[in-house]
């Protein structure tokens, strides 16, 4: 093993020794080429050089190449040298020509190749244009295309804008006519309520009437016989004697006759005042007779002309705390009030005995927890439900002592309600609902018109708008105005900023301070945040069903300026 590792070695050895010496052989050989060759190429420009010197130099001609024969010599010697050249002299005179040839041949295809490049370019440059070209075009199709597309797009945009406003128009045109239909029938049912009332109060006045004849008539009866008798009494008086009559004596064969004797009897003031009754009306404590309804009739014009106020009520005159008619001091005045809910054989007390009085013109908060009988107080005061007990003061009427179409007719002439859930007739228009409160007003009064309305609340862009397209801060100020269109003397409102934001609550408080202090508006309000008490004059806090406290604010504050909780 160790052997033939030797002999692989010295075999390798040998070979790169042999490479070495051939390399160098073939090095020498070159050399001595080069060398033998320079000598014939410069023998070869000798020979050129007197060749040319024996001719013309030509001007500007374009050498055409010259194939020539590797075995023929083309070298044209000097007409003078006849010395003949050796083979190897014309073989690199051959290859001479050959490197000539082929620089020619290679100029050639330079030029040509150039040529092929320009024409290369040019085509290339026309597939780039007709590229740009064809770019070009797509670019103006596209943008047909989508001028096209858009086109299409804004006609099929137009008609189903047109459709669009066709299928409101339609909605529109349905809901004022379902508005409409609406308002007839609230207006006939106003109207049947109205004919029903006044045929009510017409049978009423007809009894009345023909009652006041019959106790007239039966009045002149016992008058003319009272005076009768008097005038009767008188000559028997100035008579001053009995008098005699002959009456015929009982029995059937009778032919004589007996006098008898008949005394007159004389009344005393003792029995005339026995005999006489006259009937009182325990109600106005006045005589049911002629003499009586005329005592009555000047006493309620004593009341109109001193107070000037409507105190009386179907011609009943109303019982005031002080059993006299109420001035007027206090636009709301409670005694003892009151109110209990019965259920099956359950009574559940929510007011237990209420007593307060509050001025024209303020604006009262009223506080309490929840269940504490706040919203109690509030329909109780406001004509919406009745008290179980005690008297209620609104206007000088006592709402305790009303009917209910009475009650109802007070609502709808002097108060005003804001509710909290804003309840408004979804088929109509803000200045619509509006205008169904205004046809409830009292039409004596002159208050502000629909557009002056929508004004104060800030919503006059927004008078043709139906509820749902308005947030819920706008139909809680489109129900404000829906109040106010009535004028009312008093405004109530219950939780009128619960379901809104801080904003549209401060806004909703704005409106009715504003309404309060611009109109002299008695408003009240039931809410559960105390920051707003802030913004009062007169603030109730209700526990229990009892009036915890009522306080007097001298400084109201600005509705911007409270916090809000």
């Amino acid at each position: 093993m160790a052997n033939n590792k030797k002999n692989t070695s010295s075999n390798t050895w040998s070979k790169a020794a042999n490479t070495k010496t051939v390399n160098a052989q073939k090095a020498n050989r070159v050399k001595n080429e080069s060398a033998h060759n320079k000598e014939i190429v410069d023998k070869y420009k000798e020979a050129i050089n007197s060749t040319n010197k024996s001719f013309k130099q030509p001007t500007k001609k374009v050498v055409e190449p010259k194939v020539v024969e590797p075995k023929t010599s083309t070298v044209v010697a000097n007409s003078n040298t006849k010395k003949p050249l050796s083979k190897s002299e014309e073989k690199l005179i051959n290859k001479i020509n050959e490197k000539e040839l082929i620089k020619q041949k290679i100029a050639e295809d330079k030029k040509l190749k150039k040529q092929n490049k320009a024409e290369a370019k040019k085509i290339y440059q026309e597939q780039i244009q007709q590229e740009k070209e064809k770019v070009l075009l797509e670019k103006q199709e596209k943008e047909l295309k989508e001028i096209q597309e858009a086109e299409a797009k804004a006609k099929k945009m137009e008609a189903e804008r047109v459709a669009s406003e066709k299928k409101a128009a339609a909605e529109k045109a349905k809901a004022e006519k379902e508005a409409e239909a609406e308002r007839v029938a609230v207006a006939k049912k106003l109207a049947l309520e109205e004919k029903k009332t006044a045929e009510k109060a017409k049978k009423i006045e007809d009894e009345k009437i023909q009652k006041e004849l019959k106790t007239k008539a039966e009045f002149e009866a016992k008058q003319k016989q009272a005076e009768d008798e008097k005038i009767a009494k008188e000559e028997r008086k100035n008579m001053g004697q009995t008098q005699t009559e002959k009456t015929p004596k009982v029995g059937k064969n009778s032919k004589t006759s007996e006098t008898r004797e008949i005394q007159v009897f004389e009344p005393t003031a003792e029995s005339e005042a026995k005999r006489e009754f006259i009937e009182i009306d325990p109600k106005t404590n006045f005589d049911k007779g002629v003499k009586g309804l005329k005592q009555k009739n000047k006493y309620q014009k004593q009341l109109t002309n001193k107070y000037s106020k409507d105190i009386l009520s179907e011609g009943t005159i109303v019982t005031t705390t002080n059993c006299k008619p109420n001035t007027l001091e206090h636009i709301i005045e409670l005694k003892d009030v009151r109110k209990s809910y019965i259920t099956g054989d359950l009574e559940t007390p929510i007011l237990k005995g209420i007593d307060v009085k509050l001025d024209k013109g303020d604006f009262i908060v009223i506080l309490g927890p929840s269940g504490s009988g706040k919203t109690t107080f509030l329909n109780v005061i406001s004509g919406l439900d009745k008290a179980t007990e005690g008297d209620v003061f609104i206007l000088g009427s006592n709402l305790s002592l009303l009917k209910d179409s009475h009650l109802t007719k007070f609502r709808r002439r002097n108060v005003g309600f804001i509710f909290q859930q804003y309840n408004l007739l979804t088929n109509l228009t803000s200045k619509e609902n509006a205008e169904v409160g205004q046809n409830l007003a009292n039409k004596n009064k002159q208050g502000m018109s629909i557009e002056e309305i929508f004004e104060t609340i800030g919503m006059k862009e927004q008078m043709n708008k139906y509820p749902h397209q308005m947030s819920g801060g706008q139909q809680q100020r489109v129900s404000i105005a829906r109040a106010l269109a009535k004028n009312p003397e008093i405004l109530f409102a219950d939780e009128p900023t619960g379901a809104l934001d801080e904003e549209m609550g401060r806004k909703v408080l704005e409106i009715l301070v504003k309404v309060n202090r611009e109109q002299k508006t008695t408003v009240v309000v039931v809410t559960h945040n105390p920051n707003i008490a802030k913004i009062a004059n007169t603030v109730i806090h209700i526990k229990n069903g009892l009036i915890d406290s009522l306080q007097k604010n001298k400084k109201p504050a600005d509705p911007k300026s409270i916090e809000w909780s």
